[in-house]
C-alpha cells in the first residue's frame, strides 16, 4: 500500500528527476540573487553616497549609516546656523549665508551638522559688551552622539571662530542654555539630555577664568525627571526657569513647568501656578 501511494500521480510532481533538477536550479538562482543584492546594499553606499545606486530606505525602512568623515552625510539632517540682523526686533533680516556649519569646525570634530545655538554676550566692565559666544549642538559622527560646541565672535557676530567642544558626555547633548549666575559668580550650562534617556536636569558650572571650557557637573536642582528643554530669564533679583517636561506619549504628555530661585545653582522652587500650560504647541 505504501509503495502504491508513493507511485500515485500526486507524488510524481516532486518525484521526477527533471522536476527535482528544476527546483534545485531555482533554489540556487534564488540564493545567488539574494547574496548579490545583500552585497550591493552593503558595499554600494560606501562608493555612491549618501544612499548608493539603490535606495536602501525603500527596502529596509532606514538608510545606511552616517559617513564618519568631516561634513559627512547624516540622516538626522544637514543643519547649519544662520543669523538675523535689524535695527529693531520688528525689522530683522535673515541672512542667506550660514555663519556656522560643519565646514567651520576644521579638524576639531568630524561633524555632520551644527544646530540649536544659544548666544551669550560677555561684558568687559559690567556694562560694555565684550566677545560674543555661541553654544550649540554638534553631531559628532565618530562618537555617534551630540556634543556641545562653542564659537567666538570678536566683531559683533559678523564672523565666528569655532573653538572646540565645550562639553561632552557618555550620552547625547543638545539645546544648551548658558548664562552667568552672579549669585554664585559662575557660568551655568543646562543642556538637553532627553534623547539619551537621562531626563533629569543636568546643571554644569565653570569659572570665569576657565570659560568657555572647564564645565563640571553640579548638584541637581530639581529631584524629578522627564525634562526636555530648559531656559529662563533673570527678573527682579530672581531666576525664572521654564522647563518642558514630557511623560508618556501623545499631545497631552507635555507640560511647561515654572521654577524660580535667587541662586541658579541652588535649589529651585516650583511656582504654585505650575504647570503653566499643558498644550504641546506652547509647552516647547
Amino acid at each position: 500500500a505504501i509503495v502504491s501511494d508513493l507511485r500515485s500521480p500526486k507524488w510524481r510532481l516532486w518525484g521526477t528527476d527533471g522536476q527535482l533538477r528544476f527546483w534545485r536550479s531555482a533554489l540556487g538562482l534564488w540564493t545567488i540573487a539574494s547574496l548579490t543584492i545583500t552585497i550591493v546594499l552593503l558595499v554600494d553606499p560606501l562608493f555612491n553616497r549618501p544612499n548608493g545606486l539603490i535606495t536602501t530606505s525603500l527596502l529596509t525602512g532606514r538608510p545606511s549609516d552616517s559617513d564618519p568623515r568631516p561634513c559627512g552625510y547624516d540622516y538626522e539632517g544637514s543643519w547649519q546656523i544662520g543669523s538675523v540682523l535689524g535695527a529693531t526686533p520688528l525689522s530683522i533680516q535673515l541672512s542667506n549665508q550660514s555663519v556656522l556649519s560643519c565646514s567651520n569646525l576644521g579638524g576639531h570634530t568630524a561633524a555632520s551638522y551644527v544646530s540649536e545655538p544659544y548666544l551669550l554676550v560677555t561684558s568687559v566692565d559690567g556694562r560694555s559688551p565684550g566677545n560674543w559666544y555661541a553654544f550649540y549642538q554638534v553631531k559628532d559622527l565618530r562618537a555617534g552622539k551630540g556634543e556641545i560646541g562653542v564659537a567666538k565672535s570678536r566683531d559683533l557676530g559678523a564672523t565666528w571662530e569655532h573653538l572646540g567642544t565645550a562639553l561632552e558626555a557618555d550620552h547625547g547633548l543638545a539645546s544648551p542654555w548658558v548664562v552667568f549666575d552672579q549669585a554664585s559668580d559662575q557660568y551655568v550650562m543646562i543642556p538637553n539630555t532627553y534623547k539619551s534617556g537621562d531626563r533629569t536636569v543636568k546643571l554644569f558650572v565653570t569659572s570665569k577664568r576657565s570659560f568657555p571650557f572647564g564645565w563640571r557637573l553640579h548638584q541637581q536642582p530639581v529631584e524629578d525627571d522627564g525634562f526636555m528643554e530648559t531656559t529662563g530669564v533673570h527678573y527682579q533679583g530672581k531666576w525664572w526657569i521654564f522647563a518642558t517636561v514630557r511623560r508618556g506619549r501623545g499631545a497631552n504628555s507635555y507640560r511647561l513647568r515654572l521654577f524660580h530661585s535667587r541662586n541658579l545653582t541652588g535649589t529651585w522652587e516650583e511656582h504654585p501656578a505650575s504647570p503653566i500650560t499643558r498644550d504641546r504647541r506652547y509647552a516647547r
